[in-house]
């Protein structure tokens, strides 16, 4: 970087000279016309690197949105079952084929998690005419009769269907909904692995996160930015109609000329074989080099001392962030494997991350705090009042008078967070949001954070049993979409059904001891536990819990009587719980329990230790092996080693890696990350500093004389 070099070179620094000079030296002020000649130039100079700087941003986000789609269409290719869906008629699908069909809509809305940058995608299937998108799969006849989205769509019904019916190669194309509004989508044809028939995917992206990279709010009259085709034709531009450009003069991937008394700066993408173009009349930059001009005149009739201070406070200012994206982008000498642009990147992305989860933090402390207060004041109020007020506030009305309670405690979730409260938070709040959805389509759901887990309150149509059978189903095919696309593992509770006309605090508090009654009364390898009345050891388990509650409170407040008598009815309970216990380990041999739980742990260890360098591997995966269930074998290793399965295979990776970096100086960062099972450098330099503190290029070169 040649930062300071510049800064002396730059207008800031001119204008305090020219300043200092004319204050003290009025003789030599005939140099002035060439001292404010050469400011112009400079500021010249300056806004050509900023028109740059502002096209070749443009390329490169819609670069890596362009190379990220093209490897979402290679993921759907491989990870959903599309050869056999695209053969069906939708009226033959058997219940096995529609499985199938909702992984699919499962991992198209996975990809469009973030309804900023993509507002939907779709899969068209030519050879059945099957259309599927993140919310509903069906005929492309019937699917035109559906969509009413008139932000998304285009205005011609036709359009559409040419757009998804055609083969077309990777690439954008521009549309325009009814309101009249251009639309940018993405297009890719994957062709099938098994035989020649392929299939269309189209991400459209949102039009909020084409206005953040297209910015149009800083631009003067008469200036337009946009993205052009080779032949010139117009892709997509905020601002309207196409100038006539000359193309011609754009040579190389990158540069400006002059045409028709207008600055065009243009950057050409290799990947994508568009142009993206800023055009500035060249009146705009001389109003803007005469207001420079006049401030220089301005800055000759100050005092010194106030002309020092200003200039002073002016060049900090100024100063500051390019000091600062100086200081995140310099080169380290102990880590010459990573350049200036992943280091710049992988700093800014830090510090937005470090932004983004203060915010979530202030989110999900607020969203628990008013959960925790809707239950609380059901409970004590006694009656329904609070929570029709919520239904309304999140738009649900009841659909009948019978009501259940399920409880989701998370057994193992992904650990890509700087530290466990914030991986756990993270999993908390998708586990939330996602379970709104599960079964709406039939009954009223409110997820509510509930201390450590959530808790879903379902109202249901009737008490009739088969709705237990439904919701079994429904959070078997919400586990699976969880442990696929997030790497969560849940345990689900779920009460007995409560026919009530109004859901009082009784019943709330009979469901939650109900739903916790059956979280601790577990078979091995469940992940929805059902309650059962027999479980009276689990009951009298509660009611130690709620006792101590209460004395703990008692004994603050200083309460002695009412002390006293709780501790008389707690040890009461204690010597019965024991006395049960007792009855019930007498015919148990703990030393097989502890036996079989070791030797699925030395299972374990010897896949991680085997399979660590594969990228796929996860609990899922090992779970798959063996022939048990994700929450089983992530209880048991947490038992038996008191660390997550997760953290164990990270810890694994990483420890290969520095054995890798010491004793292979030969390898880069990016082919030590593909041997550990890292998909890419970034996320191993990631996870390496989140673990060992520092950089992996660091690591090496300090340990480097051990």
């Amino acid at each position: 970087m040649k930062t300071t070099r510049s800064f002396f070179h730059s207008p800031v620094f001119r204008k305090f000279m020219l300043s200092f000079l004319a204050a003290f030296m009025l003789p030599i002020s005939l140099l002035f016309g060439y001292l404010d000649y050469t400011n112009r130039a400079l500021l010249t100079r300056e806004i050509y690197d900023i028109q740059d700087a502002s096209v070749n941003y443009m390329r490169r986000t819609m670069d890596f949105e362009y190379a990220r789609y093209r490897t979402f269409a290679a993921m759907l290719l491989n990870n959903a079952d599309i050869s056999r869906l695209r053969r069906m008629d939708y009226a033959s699908m058997t219940p096995a084929d529609t499985l199938r069909l909702k992984d699919v809509r499962g991992v198209l809305s996975s990809f469009a998690a973030d309804p900023s940058v993509v507002s939907r995608i779709f899969l068209y299937m030519p050879t059945n005419g099957m259309y599927v998108d993140a919310v509903r799969a069906l005929p492309m006849q019937d699917a035109l009769y559906t969509l009413e989205d008139a932000a998304l769509l285009p205005a011609d019904a036709a359009q559409w269907k040419a757009m998804l019916t055609q083969t077309y190669p990777s690439q954008w194309l521009r549309a325009t909904n009814k309101r009249g509004n251009p639309l940018l989508y993405y297009i890719q044809t994957i062709p099938s692995a098994f035989d020649a028939d392929p299939c269309n995917v189209l991400v459209a992206l949102s039009p909020t996160y084409l206005l953040e990279v297209f910015d149009a709010s800083a631009l003067a009259d008469n200036e337009w930015i946009g993205m052009l085709a080779q032949d010139g034709s117009l892709i997509y531009s905020p601002m309207g109609e196409v100038p006539a450009l000359a193309l011609e003069q754009a040579q190389g991937n990158s540069g400006h000329y002059i045409q028709d008394r207008h600055l065009v700066t243009f950057s050409r993408s290799t990947l994508t074989r568009t142009y993206y173009f800023s055009v500035v009349p060249l009146s705009n930059i001389s109003s803007a080099l005469s207001g420079a001009r006049g401030l220089s005149y301005v800055v000759l009739l100050i005092s010194f001392f106030i002309c020092t201070v200003i200039t002073y406070l002016t060049t900090v200012n100024n100063f500051k962030p390019i000091a600062y994206l100086s200081a995140l982008a310099k080169p380290d000498a102990d880590d010459p494997d990573i350049d200036e642009f992943t280091r710049l990147r992988i700093s800014l992305m830090e510090a937005s991350d470090e932004k983004r989860l203060r915010m979530d933090r202030a989110r999900y402390a607020q969203d628990v705090q008013d959960d925790q207060r809707l239950i609380q004041t059901m409970l004590k109020a006694g009656n329904q009042t609070a929570l029709e007020k919520r239904l309304q506030r999140e738009q649900l009305s009841l659909v009948g008078n019978a009501w259940t309670l399920c409880t989701v405690t998370m057994v193992d979730y992904s650990d890509e967070a700087a530290d466990a409260d914030t991986a756990f938070q993270r999993s908390m709040t998708q586990v939330h949001d996602s379970l709104g959805s599960v079964v709406e389509q039939f009954y009223t759901v409110l997820p509510l954070y509930d201390e450590k887990q959530v808790m879903v309150l379902i109202n249901l149509p009737t008490n009739e049993l088969q709705h237990l059978a439904y919701l079994g189903t429904a959070f078997t095919n919400w586990l699976h979409l969880m442990r696929s696309n997030f790497l969560i593992d849940c345990q689900i509770a779920i009460s007995a059904i409560h026919a009530q006309p109004s859901l009082t605090g009784e019943v709330l508090a009979a469901m939650r001891t109900e739903a916790q009654i059956a979280a601790e009364s577990p078979s091995d390898g469940e992940s929805i536990l059902w309650y059962a009345t027999q479980a009276v050891d689990k009951v009298m388990h509660i009611s130690v819990e709620h006792t101590m509650h209460r004395l703990m409170h008692a004994y603050l407040r200083s309460a002695a009587e009412e002390t006293s008598q709780l501790l008389a009815q707690l040890t009461e309970q204690m010597q019965t719980m024991t006395e049960q216990q007792a009855r019930a380990e007498h015919d148990i041999d703990p030393d097989e329990e502890d036996t079989t739980e070791m030797r699925l742990k030395r299972s374990i260890l010897e896949i991680v230790k085997n399979e660590y360098p594969n990228p796929m591997l996860n609990v899922s995966a090992i779970a798959d092996q063996l022939g048990k269930n994700v929450d089983y074998i992530s209880r048991v290793f947490k038992q038996t080693t008191t660390i997550g399965l997760l953290d164990y295979i990270h810890h694994m990776r990483i420890k290969a890696a520095k054995d890798l970096l010491l004793n292979q100086p030969g390898l880069s960062v990016a082919q030590i990350a593909q041997r550990v099972g890292y998909f890419g450098a970034d996320s191993f330099i990631r996870s390496f500093k989140r673990i060992e503190g520092i950089t992996p290029g660091r690591f090496r070169t300090q340990n480097k004389g051990d």
